[in-house]
C-alpha cells in the first residue's frame, strides 16, 4: 500500500496545480483496506484494516478476508533541510476492526465503529501519539448510540458527526443516522439528530 503527500498551492503557468510526493509504503506487504488513517502531532497513523493474505499461486477469491489490529506511525524528520520519513511498527488496536470513520483532532485520531466478518462494533476511541516516547495510546470515548460501520464522519468546530454507514454486516442494514459529539465537553455524550432526507446509504462520504 502506498502513500502520497499533497503540496497545494504550485503554480504551473497561469494555474494551482497539485504536488505529490511519494512516502514509503505501508510495512504490511499486502496492505490493508478501510483502516483508520489520520494525523495527530504531525505523524501519520494508519490502524487496522482487511485483506486477503494469498500466497504465490492461490487465488484472491479462494483467500478468506482477514481483519487486522496492527497500528503504524509514520514520522518525519529534517536532515539537510529534506524530511526523512520512518514508519514505526508493533502498535495494536485492542481489537482487530475496518471499515469504520475516522476524524483527525488535536487530542489525536478520533476512530468511530467499524467491523469484523462477524461483528460490527459501536465502540469509538482515540488514538494519540506521543512523539518524545514514540508510543501509540488508545484513550476510550462515548460509544455510539449504535453499531455502525461504513459511514461517514467529519467535525464542525468541536462536533463530531457520523452520517449513515450500516448496523449489521449486510447493505441491507444500511441507515439514515445522524449523530454528533460535542469534543469539548468534559463528559461528552454522542446526540441523535433527525436523519437526513433520502434513501438508507452506506460507505457513502461527507464532507464540512
Amino acid at each position: 500500500i502506498g502513500f502520497f503527500l499533497i503540496l497545494a498551492g504550485s503554480v504551473w503557468g497561469t494555474e494551482k496545480v497539485l504536488e505529490w510526493k511519494p512516502l514509503p509504503d505501508l510495512p504490511d506487504p499486502i496492505g490493508v483496506a478501510g483502516p483508520f488513517v489520520g494525523v495527530h502531532n504531525d505523524a501519520l497513523i494508519v490502524a487496522g484494516g482487511a485483506n486477503f493474505p494469498v500466497s504465490e499461486g492461490e487465488s484472491l477469491w479462494d483467500v478468506p478476508k482477514v481483519y487486522h489490529d496492527a497500528a503504524w506511525v509514520l514520522t518525519r524528520k529534517k536532515e539537510e533541510g529534506e524530511y526523512v520519513y520512518e514508519w514505526n511498527a508493533g502498535f495494536k488496536l485492542k481489537n482487530p476492526a475496518a471499515y469504520g470513520m475516522c476524524i483527525s483532532t488535536e487530542k489525536g485520531v478520533v476512530c468511530i465503529g467499524g467491523q469484523t466478518e462477524e461483528s460490527v462494533y459501536s465502540e469509538v476511541f482515540r488514538l494519540e501519539w506521543n512523539s518524545k516516547a514514540k508510543m501509540l495510546t488508545q484513550t476510550e470515548l462515548p460509544s455510539l448510540p449504535a453499531t455502525c460501520t461504513g459511514g461517514a464522519a467529519a467535525t464542525v468546530g468541536d462536533f463530531v458527526y457520523v452520517a449513515g454507514g450500516q448496523s449489521g454486516i449486510g447493505l441491507e442494514t444500511a441507515t439514515k443516522n445522524l449523530w454528533r459529539l460535542d469534543l469539548s465537553k468534559a463528559n461528552p455524550k454522542w446526540e441523535r439528530l433527525p436523519g437526513f432526507p433520502g434513501k438508507a446509504r452506506a460507505y457513502n462520504q461527507l464532507a464540512a
